[in-house]
């Protein structure tokens, strides 16, 4: 009887021999009575909020619960109905942020101020350069002047940019790419270097670097930065690579990213459009990298420290990376935009399927080897939750399949009950599984089912 790992993150190597993992739409759930990770849970799914017609640009939450949606060329106020607010030009992301009595929106061609109280916009100028990003500290804008190392800010509680108050960012010549304010500070990240400012309280410098705090981690990706918990995190390039996710301990970056998922990242097209973004549920926090041109959505969790992969399935192609673009916290729920559409969504676990489409929850076990002779698989038992829900007017299924060379072909699929309504004790088995020496198993299930995998057991001979 051979235990098989299935509880684990995704972990697969262009050297398929050392290893194929993968750990798609499931994440991995440590048990916090002790004993480890204990099982894998599904990912949320999507629930259909409203379509405004075009792509999203992006989100920003007022106070009050509202939300500020840009979409294409046009801003709405979104309530319990989406208002229509004005006009935003330009193209491509736009960011936002607000002191309480105002919102500015920066990008590509943008530059505006959305005035709370009176929900009307008017345009705003950053003393005649465009700003690709904007944050707030201390009741002042902050944005950055695109293709330089400055930043400029606004009066104390205004949206007036005056052209002599702007600073240049000192430990490298390198531009800015991305601002961010996190723990009452400025962050700065450049393409090769990050530094991080204070705020003084003096009028006329109200912004200072803090010593001794130079980061030698730029950004590869503006839109790969996120907030996480008191640390940020980001796609970092630095002079000597490129292409590995850091989150910050204090003020210094710590390699997040595994062997695995650096190799992957160095296969694809191109890393500068990367995207994400953050969300907390049930005591996990989730950062979500998405690289469009690949099609692959990764996803760290801080609480275990592992990473697994969100999808999106396609009929005739099969995983692309997951539908969510833009995320917003709208009192208890996670609101979030399509990627490509104008659809918004919840993301829930109150949702077993992506709006219109199925989830596909896949999981590949690491290999079963047998020390260079053959091994007859004779059963293989797997730990399910079982029972839950019936898929029309048949039982939900889970399918397996293996490969006996390293993840290369793949036998066909064969297919095990997840039981009917109610039949909690169900056996998830499938027996007579031939011949092999290194072997691979992946699970998958299509069904709207809240599919819980907790462990496997082979019974095998040689």
């Amino acid at each position: 009887m051979i235990p098989l790992s299935l509880v684990g993150a995704a972990y697969a190597q262009p050297d398929f021999s050392l290893d194929a993992q993968t750990c798609i739409n499931l994440y991995p759930q440590a048990a916090e009575s002790g004993g480890g990770v204990s099982a894998l849970l599904p990912t949320p799914g999507l629930i259909r909020l409203f379509d405004l017609q075009d792509a999203c640009r992006g989100l920003f939450v007022l106070e009050d619960g509202g939300l500020l949606a840009v979409m294409g060329q046009s801003l709405y106020l979104i309530t319990t109905t989406a208002q229509k607010i004005g006009t935003v030009g330009g193209f491509g992301p736009v960011k936002m942020a607000g002191n309480g009595l105002s919102v500015v929106l920066a990008g590509v061609g943008v530059s505006l101020a959305y005035t709370i109280s009176s929900k009307t916009l008017s345009a705003v100028s950053f003393a005649g350069q465009m700003a690709s990003h904007v944050a707030v500290l201390a009741g002042r804008f902050v944005v950055n002047r695109v293709d330089t190392g400055q930043i400029i800010w606004s009066g104390l509680y205004d949206t007036v940019f005056d052209a002599l108050s702007y600073s240049t960012a000192e430990s490298s010549p390198d531009k800015l790419v991305a601002i961010a304010e996190n723990n009452d500070q400025l962050w700065l990240f450049g393409s090769k270097t990050a530094e991080i400012w204070y705020s003084t309280g003096d009028k006329d410098q109200p912004f200072l670097k803090m010593q001794g705090t130079s980061v030698q981690a730029g950004c590869v990706a503006p839109e790969s930065v996120a907030k996480m918990g008191q640390s940020m995190v980001w796609l970092a390039n630095s002079p000597a690579g490129t292409g590995q996710v850091v989150m910050t301990e204090g003020y210094q970056p710590k390699r997040i990213s595994t062997h695995a998922m650096e190799q992957a990242i160095r296969s694809y097209p191109t890393i500068e459009d990367a995207h994400a973004f953050v969300y907390q549920q049930d005591g996990h926090g989730f950062y979500l990298l998405t690289f469009p041109s690949a099609g692959v959505t990764w996803c760290f969790d801080l609480a275990t420290g592992l990473w697994h992969q969100r999808a999106s399935w396609v009929d005739g192609i099969g995983f692309d990376c997951h539908r969510a673009k833009y995320h917003a916290l709208v009192g208890q729920r996670h609101v979030v935009s399509d990627r490509i559409n104008g659809l918004l969504y919840e993301l829930t676990d109150a949702a077993l399927v992506d709006d219109d489409r199925p989830i596909v929850r896949e999981r590949t076990c690491p290999v079963v080897q047998a020390d260079g002779g053959y091994v007859r698989h004779l059963a293989l038992s797997i730990t399910a939750q079982a029972g839950t829900a019936a898929v029309g007017d048949r039982e939900p299924v889970l399918s397996l399949s293996w490969s006996d060379d390293h993840g290369r072909t793949w036998a066909a699929e064969r297919l095990a009950s997840l039981g009917k309504q109610g039949e909690y004790k169900r056996r998830v088995i499938w027996r007579r599984l031939g011949l092999s020496r290194n072997r691979l198993y992946r699970l998958r299930c299509a069904d709207p089912v809240r599919l819980v995998l907790s462990g496997g057991l082979l019974e095998a001979e040689s």
